[in-house]
């Protein structure tokens, strides 16, 4: 069976782009290319970064590095609104203050980018660590195991308490003794859906990668085409 590719919401290059690049430089960066792109909005450069970057905001699978083609067109639109700025805005002592303090937050924000993990599956990996650390965790999952990334076998955060059940689906639940879940196990759904229902039990969620707040801006049904990873607590009911 095919795999879905993951995939991320319209707006997802903003962001991204400003962790990347570190702030507050990067939202600086932002700024002054959007005067560029004004400076600029009759150049056929402009046109054809405009047209790239919204064509694969567009599409469902994304990655930063997709935008690497448009590097030096950025870094023209930029330097087109520095000129802008600068014309308008003769330099002061305030903009060399303004800089130092951009080298000393980026300094700080460069130590903890260095130390933070680039793997989406983190914070599921983390709860379930956490869940294994004193008792025997048992974990069903549809069609693979979140620990399965193809050819990587990742190993932190992976804890030898916690046991993965594969089921084609979760309809298949209470079909043999090795699938008949018990209180205290975890379902796992890897996109957005209605709670779970099995007859005789009761499901309580405990984790989401996204908060709900954040779900309610479906833009575009980025959602139904996103990895949501969601983990529920099997109980039975009183």
């Amino acid at each position: 069976m095919e795999r879905r590719r993951s995939s991320a919401p319209p707006w997802f290059y903003l962001p991204a782009f400003v962790v990347a690049a570190l702030p507050p430089i990067s939202i600086a960066l932002l700024v002054l290319a959007a005067i560029g792109v004004r400076q600029k909005s009759r150049h056929l450069i402009t046109w054809l970064f405009v047209a790239f970057v919204v064509g694969h905001s567009l599409v469902a699978h994304k990655e930063l590095r997709f935008l690497f083609p448009m590097a030096v067109p950025f870094l023209w639109l930029v330097l087109a609104g520095w000129d802008q700025w600068r014309a308008r805005h003769p330099a002061a002592t305030a903009i060399g203050i303004g800089w130092r303090l951009c080298i000393g937050i980026n300094g700080l924000a460069l130590a903890w980018v260095c130390t933070r993990p680039a793997q989406q599956l983190l914070p599921a990996w983390r709860f379930l660590y956490g869940e294994g650390r004193n008792r025997y965790v048992v974990l069903y999952a549809e069609q693979r195991s979140p620990y399965d990334m193809d050819r990587l076998k990742p190993h932190f955060y992976r804890s030898e308490n916690v046991e993965v059940r594969v089921v084609p689906s979760f309809i298949a639940l209470g079909a043999g003794d090795s699938l008949t879940p018990r209180g205290g196990d975890f379902l796992l759904q890897r996109h957005l859906a209605p709670d779970p229902a099995l007859a005789g039990y009761q499901f309580e969620r405990v984790f989401r990668a996204f908060p709900d707040w954040l779900l309610r801006f479906n833009v575009a049904d980025w959602e139904s085409r996103t990895e949501i990873w969601s983990i529920y607590r099997i109980t039975r009911p009183p």
